[in-house]
């Protein structure tokens, strides 16, 4: 069982979130630890976990980062659960084929500016990784990501653009339903289109049943 209050527990993944934020990662992992160390079980642990798995994913530890989500519990409906599975996937699926995963690698740099809510940085990143991976099977990650950015500069012009092709241009990949989504959320939270907005989450249910 926890040691720790609730609340202390919570408020210990709060400052380390904001320590991400700021980029300092070492005090940010110094606070998801005591989180994992003095909970060790239920949610506020599981959510630590993960917060540890993804600073080893951004530091290009992707063994570490493996080694963390594979131990998590999956057995659960939680979005904790979900993002978990989502990060195995991610290293598990595009690893390579280069020994030193130079594409996964670039993808989580760009992964932790986008989450630092630098999506200028990002952008870069992504617009060199678009050169020089284009035909990676994680292009279709990075290309979601980068209109995720681009919404998050206020380009949202791009970004529909870009989400709107992404199901064509990657007919196999599993953000095709998600990258209707967000772009039908662009046009109605951001761009106020609500009619727009309902014949795009209209036209995404028959594509997506």
């Amino acid at each position: 069982t926890s040691r720790v209050p609730e609340t202390v527990a919570e408020a210990r993944l709060a400052l380390g979130t904001l320590a991400f934020l700021r980029d300092d990662l070492a005090r940010a992992r110094i606070a998801f630890q005591q989180v994992e160390e003095e909970v060790r079980i239920g949610e506020a642990a599981e959510r630590a976990r993960l917060e540890l798995a993804r600073l080893d994913f951004y530091v290009g530890d992707l063994d570490g980062a493996l080694s963390r989500v594979r131990a998590m519990n999956e057995n659960t409906a939680t979005q904790v659960a979900n993002d978990a599975i989502t990060l195995k996937l991610l290293l598990t699926e595009h690893k390579g084929p280069d020994s030193a995963n130079v594409a996964l690698t670039t993808y989580a740099e760009a992964a932790r500016y986008a989450r630092q809510q630098r999506p200028t940085e990002a952008l870069v990143v992504l617009d060199q990784m678009a050169a020089d991976f284009a035909q990676h099977p994680i292009a279709d990650e990075a290309t979601f990501l980068r209109a995720e950015a681009l919404r998050e500069a206020g380009r949202t012009d791009e970004a529909l653009v870009i989400l709107d092709a992404l199901p064509e241009a990657f007919p196999r990949s599993y953000l095709g339903d998600r990258a209707l989504f967000l772009r039908a959320q662009i046009l109605e939270l951001d761009r106020r289109d609500l009619d727009a907005a309902r014949r795009a989450y209209t036209d995404l249910l028959p594509r997506y049943p």
